[in-house]
Formats: structure tokens, sequence, C-alpha cells
């Protein structure tokens, strides 16, 4: 089975409109397994580094394992309350409430 490239267009303005633009939008889970996969590589560059004492490699690989766990602990999502709304959203409000409208087995109608 041969594949073709798609052409590229001259200059932005004669990009046409695909549907597969929206292909390189990341779920919370997606974005959770590649920061695992680049923490695991920054793992091994920065033992490897330490191991060879090579300063400045070291500590910019450090910074960078540092930066990444930093970035996956943010990605982790957390409940949206009361007191964390305004800091998710940017405005003020009350997070909405995902309450069982099921009567309760004292409450069965008759």
């Amino acid at each position: 089975m041969s594949t073709t490239e798609p052409s590229i267009p001259a200059s932005p303005a004669s990009r046409q409109r695909i549907d597969e633009d929206d292909h390189d939008l990341l779920t919370f889970s997606e974005a959770s397994e590649r920061l695992r996969v680049e923490i695991a590589s920054a793992q091994t560059s920065v033992a490897e580094l330490e191991q060879s004492g090579f300063g400045p490699a070291l500590q910019k690989a450090q910074a960078r394992l540092t930066a990444l766990r930093a970035a996956a602990q943010r990605n982790t999502a957390q409940p949206i309350n009361d007191t964390n709304f305004e800091k998710f959203f940017g405005y003020p409000g009350k997070a909405k409430r995902n309450l069982s409208t099921r009567p309760s087995s004292g409450d069965a109608a008759v």
C-alpha cells in the first residue's frame, strides 16, 4: 500500500482547511502519557550525565527534568470547587455540583 504526502501550500494564506485539522488536540491522558515518556528519558539523561560528571549539560538536564515533573503535576486533573474556581476559569463563581437527582429509597413515589 502506498501513501502520499499531502502537498504543502506555498503560503499560509493559500492553506486549505481539511477535516483532520483538530487531531493535534491533547487530552489530559495523552499529555500525561507524553510527559511520562519524556520524564523517563530525562531521568536517564540525568543519570548518565551524573556518571560522566559533565557539569553544564547535567545542570540543563536537571532543570528540564524539574520542569517536566512540574508540568506533569499541573496536568493532573483536579476537581473544581468553590476555592479554585476563579483560578481555573479566570473569573469568580461557584462550582456546579453533580448531585444525584434520583430519589432516595425512603422517598419512593407511591
